[in-house]
């Protein structure tokens, strides 16, 4: 028994600290948890999304969002849970980026989007933004 209380005990401490602004626990839960929400951004990804935008770039929108409301901390009393919030707000993100997406006459993208930017590749890349839409997601299944 006392190892399923020690992990649920460890998963909890992660999180008040997280709450608290701890450092070096929103080091480890983003690194715990980032490869989740790789995943989930990869599987949502079209080719015409793809071509615009790069899934690192929603991993980090993600957190930004997660980070942005900490007192969604106290909601997640396991480690799937928080899993599965994320990977829906990942998804989201994802979907949104994808209903965003200016309509193309048989190109890849809209020469005129003011959102684009140059990667470091040099290849165009839009980063997804924060709408107030995708940072309220339900966690619910």
């Amino acid at each position: 028994m006392e190892s399923e209380s020690a992990p649920s005990s460890r998963f909890r401490e992660l999180l008040q600290e997280v709450a608290a602004g701890v450092p070096d626990a929103a080091d480890k839960i983003v690194s715990e948890y980032g490869v989740h929400i790789l995943r989930a951004v990869r599987r949502r990804m079209n080719r015409g999304i793809r071509e615009q935008f790069d899934s690192e770039d929603f991993a980090q929108a993600v957190w930004a969002s997660f980070f942005g409301h900490l007192s969604i901390v106290s909601r997640f009393g396991s480690e799937e849970e928080l899993a599965g919030f994320l990977c829906r707000m990942a998804s989201n993100k994802v979907i949104d980026a994808g209903r965003r997406r200016p309509p193309t006459a048989g190109t890849a993208g809209s020469a005129g989007c003011s959102h684009r930017q140059r990667s470091s590749s040099g290849s165009r890349r839009t980063s997804p933004s924060f709408s107030a839409h995708s940072q309220s997601v339900c966690c619910g299944k």
